[in-house]
């Protein structure tokens, strides 16, 4: 600014300032939240000039690199910070431009935008439009499901779906989790899978072979769109399929095929059973596969058939034996059965076999002899199994009981026999042929139990020992497998002698461990004949084997009823009562228990729950337990157990004077417990997740139910399986609240200290009146301070606990929670609130950080004005670039001070016009505005802008003791755009350019002529001392040879007069230092024109030039003005000036006479021309003799 006013007082005026142009009307700028750019725009300057100025930011946050400029084309560049702004704030400011040809503004204007969700379908705005997305392109909805911006889709109605969101989306890319999801709001149904074919049926040839591989189509079609991930698993080992798992691509048009391999070489002959197993997470489909495989289909069936045959012939057998039908009926229907397979095959060894069996039992033995020669032929012609040769030779010792013959036919089986001893079949025909075991009881049965060791479990051996059993109990010793499964068998058959069974429940005893199988016979003699020796050997032996629950209590049961006398009877029978029945318990049972319990604490509970509601009925018993049931009642609180039968005891034993600081946190939880029953066997864990934590509880689901703490009904309950798919629609599910808190909460919050899920719940404001004010406010700042606290409650909550400490006059509290307070997690308003609080307390050093960190324009202008006031006086009012945008924003807020308004009077840099309105509010509160009004006008004089109170602050900037060289440069500027361009311009300024000269200062030329010219025309404003030095710049002006038409204003100056009296003035306005050429030529009245004469116009100040004519009455000049531009000589002006007035006002000058003598003779009397010519000579002659020309 101080080269202008040098540059001013040199008498170096700007004529034209010219104009800047900017390649943008406004700058535009959207960027995403926290995101920061940087750009550029550029300054031109009217061709030919040269342009200089300063850009300056309304904004704080739009900072300018290029503060200056020098030059016609220039580039500003600028860097916006917008680290501190939100989705959704539109910032609008302006680049104030000042410069020496101007000043100007950009506007710019900064919106943070919104995140989009696009997708191929568009923007996804809501939930419809995502479930539409879903339907379209499944993939890309999954994408962005998981993406971290799909939560803005929860807004307006749609907000109430976010905590399923938050539950479903925790295991990242689950395209199950999805689709629940989708269910969940009821934007789709589950996808259906349909099987066209109920089974699948197939006929192949050969079984066998390697090569044969058939394939068969499996249609299936898909009803619905959404998740589609089905796993496909074979049963069967000839039955595989090409693809384990079906997606999206493998349903065309909603209907997939998928191929089926059956591998022949797995096949055997006849039916082939298997199955394919259709899966996921929502279904599961089972499509039975049936292969039937062989040559000749009638040959199968033939084999059948006689396989059937030959079991009807042992169900018989084995009826005979036991006595269930008599020797006619098996005789007859055994006959039969061989009869038809004889029919079937002639050639049939077993059958002919048993043929001459039956004939030889009906003592027809030349029958007999006939078909075993028979046979004998047929052994000889074919291979055979030796098997059907000893039973050949057997029969053959029937028909020919001959010993010796008998004995060799013993030694050809025993031969047989020894050569594979797993036949049974062989070792039963020995039983029958060899003398020792037909001797021996003890034998036989020796050699049948050896039999089984060996491996055979043919009924034909069991019914041999049975028979023996019956016959002889004592060979019953011991309970080994072999008797076990005998004695099984005949029970099973119900074929046992009493004897045997009492054998039996003699050895019983001897059992050490528990044995499945004795257990099923024993069940099997109690429930024929009800006798308590069965019942205590039952009862034991589930006692010894340790069995307890469902499925054994109806015995303990019956034991008890029936007073068995059995150690550790009762503690059995609770063990096994079924906890989620209601039975009756005995009274002996609740006496026993009286004086010991060593059952697990869920029986426990049950059985002090039984006693408690039926505390009218045993009040006696009840007494006794008293005391242990309260212990036990504050122990399982200690160890966080809850069930139904505890939720009770709790409730019905639980005093408030019991609940001490130790049980206090575990009972918190529990009085919110929940039971939770799953369907689902897959379901593996319950996640519930409570409205602002961060973090969900994790249940472990054990037998399909577990117990969760549901704070509220507002929580989200989902399910997880081993696959970690998720559900919560879907998950069929009964919840049963165990406890209500109302009744111990009062008692247990003050005791309650770390247990934030508690906390979370107690800062609703709808349960405010639990608890005092303070304990609520000691929980919300555990909640806001751990790490478990959502951000929007967080935030909810910091600002209720500063409200808290400030209205309870905690200010030591307040003081400190402000210094820990987390501002980046802050929204602007939520700051603005939070540094209300400081500046309450005056905590103005935490305050100026959060305004260096985060810019001013987040505050109330009025209490920002509160806090900048002590900030700029601690700092002695030194500038600082933030304290100096916080008083602007305040300023244009219309918030401020007499410290504000004194310290933006010293360093606000901007437009003139602003700088005129802070000088308003400063003058009107009385703040010293001499700096200001300086900055002011000298702007004022660099850039040429105008503000209406320009005298106004001159005045003031005058009065207080102006420095001459801006009042000198002021009034010159003035006096300039006066004279040169005819401003307006107030009296105040000749006043004060008058006021210059008498205090004898020095006084510049254009302002000397700017005072003339101005009461010239201002004649009604003069006096005398204005006449005094206006005669003074005349005297001056004249005898520098300057003459100016508005001169003549001043006729009562004789000088002016004298020296005016025979001038003719052309005055023309141009640009300082031009070339103005003035092209004229002479006339008289009648006579032609003659040459134009050209002549350079004297340049009389800055921008005014003048050419001074002689005209006599009746002479004419006329002429035209051109100026030299861009090389070029252009015409500018043009006119005519002439001598017409009869008589001037000055009568003695030499002029006046010359001008008398042309005007007489142009009027043509002569006489006067002759007295005015003799007048003019005597003059002239006296003139010479008087006085000498030097």
């Amino acid at each position: 600014m101080q080269k202008i006013i040098n540059q001013i007082l040199e008498g170096n005026f700007e004529y034209e300032n010219g104009s800047l142009d900017f390649s943008c009307e406004k700058i535009e700028l959207s960027l995403a939240k926290g995101e920061s750019c940087e750009g550029s725009f550029r300054v031109y300057a009217t061709p030919g000039q040269f342009a200089t100025g300063k850009v300056i930011s309304s904004d704080l946050r739009m900072e300018c690199l290029t503060e200056e400029f020098v030059g016609s084309d220039e580039e500003i560049s600028f860097a916006f910070h917008g680290e501190n702004m939100e989705e959704g704030d539109v910032l609008k400011g302006n680049f104030y431009i000042i410069s020496n040809q101007g000043e100007y503004y950009l506007p710019f204007v900064v919106s943070i935008e919104h995140v989009v969700l696009d997708s191929s379908i568009g923007t996804i705005k809501n939930l419809f439009h995502f479930a539409n997305l879903a339907k379209s392109s499944w993939q890309e909805a999954v994408a962005l499901f998981y993406s971290e911006e799909f939560y803005r889709v929860f807004q307006g109605s749609d907000a109430s779906h976010y905590p399923a969101y938050r539950a479903l989306s925790a295991v990242r890319g689950s395209e199950q989790n999805l689709e629940e999801f989708l269910i969940q709001i009821n934007k789709k149904q589950r996808v259906e899978f349909i099987p066209e074919q109920e089974e699948l049926v197939l006929d192949i040839l050969a079984a066998g072979t390697a090569e044969a591989v058939t394939e068969q189509e499996l249609q299936l079609v898909r009803n619905g769109w959404g998740y589609t991930h089905l796993f496909v698993e074979c049963s069967g080992d000839f039955l595989f399929t090409e693809k384990t798992v079906l997606a999206e691509e493998d349903f065309v048009g909603n209907r997939c095929h998928l191929p089926v391999f059956v591998d022949g070489s797995y096949c055997r002959h006849g039916k082939n059973f298997g199955s394919i197993f259709l899966y996921n997470s929502y279904v599961s489909l089972t499509i039975p596969v049936t292969v039937r495989c062989g040559e000749e289909r009638t040959r199968e069936k033939a084999q059948l058939n006689k396989k059937r045959g030959i079991v009807q012939l042992m169900e018989y057998y084995q009826a005979f034996r036991m006595k269930k039908i008599s020797t006619q009926t098996w005789l007859k229907e055994t006959g039969r059965l061989v009869e038809k397979q004889v029919a079937v095959e002639e050639n049939d060894i077993p059958a002919r076999l048993f043929q001459a069996q039956l004939l030889i039992t009906e003592e027809r033995y030349n029958e007999a002899g006939w078909i075993l020669d028979h046979v004998a032929e047929l052994l000889e012609k074919k291979e055979h199994p030796d098997t059907w040769l000893a039973y050949y030779l057997y029969l053959t010792t029937l028909v020919h009981p001959d010993a010796d013959y008998g004995k060799r036919v013993t030694a050809e089986v025993e031969h047989i026999y020894r050569k594979d001893n797993t036949d049974w079949r062989a070792a039963w025909l020995l039983l029958y042929l060899s003398e020792e075991y037909h001797q021996s009881t003890t034998g036989r049965w020796l050699f049948l139990e050896k039999q089984f060791a060996i491996g055979c479990s043919s009924p034909v051996l069991y019914i041999e020992a049975i028979v023996l059993l019956n016959n002889n109990p004592a060979l019953l010793r011991q309970l080994g497998s072999f008797e076990k499964q005998v004695l099984w068998y005949g029970i099973r058959q119900e074929v046992l002698k009493p004897e045997v069974i009492e054998q039996f429940l003699l050895l019983t005893p001897k059992e050490k461990e528990y044995s499945p199988v004795v257990f099923r016979m024993l069940e099997h003699i109690y429930r024929e004949n009800a006798d308590v020796r069965v019942l205590q050997e039952i009862c034991t032996l589930l006692m010894k084997g340790g069995k307890t629950g469902r499925a054994f209590f109806f015995w303990y049961r019956e034991g008890v009823e029936k007073q068995l006398r059995i150690t550790n009877l009762f503690e059995y029978y609770m063990l096994s009562l079924p906890l989620e029945e209601k039975q009756e318990i005995p009274k002996t049972v609740l006496m026993y228990f009286s004086y010991q319990n060593r059952l697990d604490y869920e029986h426990t509970a049950y059985l002090y729950d039984y006693l408690l509601k039926n505390e009218d009925n045993y009040r006696d018993i009840l007494e006794t337990y008293r005391e242990r049931m309260t212990y036990f009642c504050l122990e399982q609180i200690q160890k966080n157990h809850i069930n139904r039968h505890l939720a009770n005891i709790y409730t019905r034993l639980l005093q408030p004077g019991m609940i001490t600081e130790q049980i206090a946190e575990p009972l918190a939880r529990l009085l919110f417990a929940n039971r939770v029953k799953v369907e689902d066997e897959r379901l593996r864990y319950v996640y519930v997740y409570q409205p602002g934590s961060s973090r969900p509880e994790r249940y472990v689901l054990n037998n399909r139910e577990t117990w969760v703490a549901l704070y509220g009904n507002d929580c989200t309950v989902v399910f997880e399986d081993g696959a970690e798919n998720r559900f919560m629609k879907s998950a069929e599910y009964t919840l049963e609240k165990l406890m209500l808190p109302g009744k111990f909460l009062r008692t247990v919050l003050p005791l309650v200290k770390n247990c934030l899920p508690l906390d979370l719940y107690l800062c609703d404001n709808e349960r405010a009146g639990l608890e005092d004010a303070e304990a609520v406010n000691d929980r919300m700042v555990r909640v806001a301070e751990s790490d478990i606290c959502e951000g929007n409650l967080k935030r909810e909550l910091t600002l209720r606990i500063l409200q808290y400490y400030y209205e309870t006059d905690q200010m030591r509290c307040l003081d400190e929670y402000l210094q820990r307070l987390p501002g980046e997690e802050l929204t602007m308003e939520e700051r603005g609130i939070a540094l209300k609080y400081m500046i309450f307390r005056g905590n103005y050093d935490l305050a100026a950080q959060w305004l260096e960190s985060y810019g001013p324009y987040f505050v109330d202008a009025k209490l920002l004005v509160r806090l900048i006031s002590p900030l700029m006086e601690r700092d002695n009012m030194c500038e600082d670039a933030v304290l100096t945008a916080a008083a602007v924003y305040a300023f244009r807020k219309g918030k401020y001070d007499s410290v504000v308004l004194s310290y933006l009077a010293d360093y606000y840099r901007g437009m003139t016009k602003n700088l005129r309105d802070i000088w308003k509010a400063a003058r009107a509160f009385e703040v010293d505005c001499y700096r200001l009004c300086e900055r002011i006008l000298a702007q004022m004089l660099y850039s040429g802008a105008f503000v209406g109170e320009k005298m106004e602050i001159f005045r003031y900037y005058v009065s207080q003791g102006a420095k001459p060289e801006v009042e000198e440069a002021f009034l010159s500027q003035c006096a300039y755009d006066y004279f040169t361009r005819d401003r307006v311009t107030e009296g105040e300024v000749f006043q004060e350019i008058q006021a210059m000269y008498s205090r004898g200062e020095p006084v510049r030329k254009i302002c000397r002529l700017a005072f003339l010219k101005y009461y010239a025309e201002m004649r009604e404003e003069r006096n005398e001392k204005v006449l005094e030095l206006a005669e003074q710049f005349l005297k001056e002006f004249l005898a520098e040879g300057i003459h100016l038409e508005f001169f003549r204003e001043y006729g009562e100056i004789p000088q002016v007069l004298h020296d005016m009296a025979d001038k003719a003035i052309i005055e023309y306005h141009s640009t300082p230092g031009a070339r103005v050429c003035l092209h004229y030529v002479f006339s008289r009245q009648g006579d032609e024109a003659g040459e134009y004469t050209a002549e350079y116009m004297q340049e009389v100040f800055g921008s005014v030039f003048v050419k001074e004519f002689v005209l006599f009455f009746g002479e004419t000049v006329q002429y035209y003005i051109t100026e030299e531009k861009n090389g070029e000589e252009q015409l500018t002006e043009s006119g005519t000036l002439q001598k017409s007035d009869i008589r001037s006002e000055e009568t003695d000058s030499r002029y006046q006479m010359v001008n008398d003598i042309v005007i007489s003779r142009n009027l043509q009397d002569y006489d006067t021309l002759e007295n005015l010519l003799e007048e003019y000579r005597k003059k002239d002659f006296l003139n010479g003799q008087l006085f000498e020309i030097r």
